[in-house]
């Protein structure tokens, strides 16, 4: 059944996310690990458009499930259209779907924009047609995909845990600047996990505190030594955002983003500034934290 929600359009705001501490705790016999992290999301966003078609002519002229975007990867490789073809099966729905994704995350740099753009397909694709599935069902669709997905249901600052489906809301940050500052080439996550399984011991010990209470510390990612290993031309940046006088900063989840955050929106654009200077391969963004993981901005009755 195909809702009437403005002729079956909806357009999206998938943001970004920071890893504000990231620490493994072991690594399970399917290879991936368990993890506990404080990770916030971010007013940079990618957009995405869904359609569904609304006629059975439509419906026959092209495939069931048609993306665009900016990846080189084959379609049926692309984390949306997996979430797509997952929310329609349980759907049992036969609707065509055509997404639209304008990026402007920056890909392999930590930042979760594929995951975001995931749990947007999956939540809009919920609401073009109908019955809504359970929150629940949702969850478990997104924790089957991708560790990154369920933090995108949720949104604002959260505490995961597991493989990343159990997330634990907390209060919001407020009035806080972050400077991102992206190196022009990506991490890529796999590798970055496997070097931190050859080179340390898995942890067991949890954060006990949240990591920004403290003014000019940085926070702890257990991936970041690893990342810098596989990675040696990501020292520079480290050490530039580093010395930027920020109330905290970091490397986000496997990189290549590192940021800084900054109670003052002033200081904050004298940094990106400085990092302008000291790196100018570098792209910067200043943002600041969102409390949801996606935004309608088109086609729901708010």
């Amino acid at each position: 059944m195909i809702t009437e929600e403005q002729d079956g359009l909806l357009t999206i705001d998938a943001y970004a996310k920071l890893n504000f501490t990231l620490r493994v705790i072991k690594r399970y016999a399917d290879g991936y690990h368990e993890l506990e992290s404080l990770v916030q999301t971010i007013d940079l966003a990618d957009t995405i458009e869904l359609r569904v078609a609304q006629s059975p002519n439509e419906r026959s002229s092209g495939p069931l499930i048609e993306i665009n975007n900016e990846f080189a990867v084959p379609q049926h490789n692309d984390l949306a259209y997996k979430v797509a073809q997952a929310v329609l099966a349980a759907k049992e729905s036969d609707a065509a779907v055509k997404i639209n994704i304008k990026k402007r995350i920056p890909i392999g740099a930590g930042l979760g924009g594929g995951s975001s753009d995931g749990a947007a397909v999956l939540l809009g694709i919920d609401r073009l047609i109908g019955p809504r599935l359970t929150s629940d069902e949702l969850l478990a669709i997104a924790a089957g995909l991708g560790s990154d997905l369920p933090l995108f249901l949720f949104g604002g600052l959260m505490l995961i845990r597991g493989r990343g489906e159990k997330v634990t809301r907390l209060p919001p940050l407020f009035a806080q600047t972050i400077l991102l500052v992206v190196p022009p080439f990506s991490c890529d996550t796999t590798r970055v996990y496997q070097r931190y399984d050859e080179q340390t011991a898995i942890k067991s010990s949890l954060f006990d505190r949240s990591p920004y209470a403290t003014p000019g510390r940085g926070s702890h990612n257990d991936l970041e030594t690893a990342a810098l290993n596989l990675y040696p031309q990501l020292a520079p940046y480290r050490e530039t955002v580093a010395k930027l006088g920020s109330d905290l900063y970091g490397m986000s989840g496997s990189g290549a983003t590192f940021y800084a955050v900054f109670s003052s929106c002033r200081q904050a654009k004298r940094a990106a500034e400085q990092v302008k200077d000291d790196l100018p391969r570098a792209m910067t963004f200043l943002c600041r934290p969102v409390v949801t993981g996606l935004k309608f901005t088109r086609g729901v009755l708010l």
